[in-house]
């Protein structure tokens, strides 16, 4: 079953997601984000959300990879344009 999970970003990766320059982001693996959640990114000012959200669905995930050297508990994943 998929999840929704928010993530708060600034303003320039938010807008490099709007305008498809950016398909990836990576996390810490403790949201466990898997294949079909839904991600809704909010931006955010400094400290505080502006009220714009993107939403994307997750495409693929890569995580705990010893052969590239990935830390730990680092999540890469990515979605759609």
């Amino acid at each position: 079953m998929s999840k929704r999970i928010e993530k708060n970003i600034c303003s320039k990766e938010f807008s490099d997601i709007l305008e498809n320059k950016k398909v990836f982001e990576w996390t810490l693996e403790e949201e466990n984000i898997e294949i079909g959640d839904i991600i809704v990114f909010v931006e955010q000012n400094e400290l505080q959300q502006t009220g714009r959200t993107l939403e994307k669905k997750v495409l693929y995930v890569f995580k705990d990879n010893p052969d590239y050297h990935m830390i730990k508990g680092v999540c890469v994943f990515g979605w759609k344009i």
